[in-house]
């Protein structure tokens, strides 16, 4: 055994029937006992600080697991949750501790399942109207060529109903405010705030009016996207509470209005444009206005 102070050599002497440790360097007299329940603190001290990374990586599964968790709907929080989910598989083969990593692992695990199964379902409904559209151009081009004077007459008059049924593109009047028959939305302002890590962001006012016979969200009607210096600007998270923020998935019955907030990242104080359009559509109809910051 090594002297703590020196790290000399300890010998064991008697005196009046009692042992002690008398280091061989500075001469300093040591009780075997309590030199012993010194050497076992410092050795807890450090086994502490070796959890204390492994620590970290379970915070870190669950953070990274909670904000995939949060934007799964959008489809980017597929990202923090797929490094949650390895990080929390780390965290529980290393820590003892497997608390937060089993949240991080769980919250990190339904994150990856709702943004995949959304993107799933998206892409499968982009190739169905892409089918469909390949369809009509087919069969537009087997059409025979020589129609006579009445049929030419009726695909005239075809053609002028129909143009007249689609929705016409909103003015542009620099104000988000347009209807597609199934909904409704109108801007109705803005505000410059912060994000969770204190980076400057932009709240987006809209009223939402649900004009279709069947309840609908916001979130499942509405792409409502922000760009800045001609770049689309990503999707913040605004720590405080907001109620309209909190609208943006709620469902709302026919003929309800909703105002509904989003919240994006700005790089600098320079305008914004914003562009509103309906989330699955056959047509390019959409609404822009810019917005001065400054």
């Amino acid at each position: 055994m090594k002297c703590p102070n020196c790290n000399s050599d300890l010998v064991v002497k008697e005196l009046k029937g009692k042992k002690y440790l008398v280091c061989g360097g500075c001469k300093k007299v040591f009780d075997p006992i309590d030199l012993l329940n010194s050497t076992d603190t410092g050795s807890t001290g450090s086994n502490q600080d070796a959890e204390s990374p492994k620590l970290g990586l379970s915070i870190c599964s669950m953070v990274l697991g909670i904000v995939g968790l949060l934007l799964s709907c959008l489809g980017i929080g597929i990202f923090p949750a797929v490094i949650g989910f390895v990080i929390a598989i780390i965290a529980l083969a290393t820590h003892r501790h497997k608390g937060m990593a089993i949240a991080g692992l769980v919250t990190s695990l339904i994150g990856i399942i709702i943004a995949a199964a959304i993107l799933i379902t998206g892409t499968a409904v982009n190739s169905v109207l892409e089918e469909r559209g390949l369809i009509s151009e087919k069969q537009g081009k087997k059409e025979p060529a020589k129609k006579d004077k009445k049929s030419s007459k009726k695909s005239s008059k075809s053609k002028e109903e129909s143009a007249s049924s689609e929705p016409e593109q909103p003015a542009d009047d620099n104000m988000i405010d347009f209807n597609t028959g199934d909904y409704a939305v109108k801007y109705t302002g803005h505000a410059v705030g912060s994000d969770y890590e204190g980076n400057p962001c932009l709240i987006v006012y809209y009223d939402f009016t649900n004009n279709s016979s069947e309840n609908a969200s916001s979130a499942v009607s509405v792409h409502m996207k922000a760009f800045q210096n001609g770049v689309q600007c990503e999707t913040a998270i605004f720590m405080e509470e907001n109620e309209a923020m909190n609208n943006y998935m709620k469902d709302v019955q026919p003929g309800t209005t909703l105002n509904i907030g989003q919240c994006y990242s700005l790089s600098d104080m320079s305008p914004v444009t914003l562009e509103a359009s309906e989330l699955i559509t056959l047509d390019d109809l959409k609404d822009t206005m810019t917005i001065q910051l400054q």
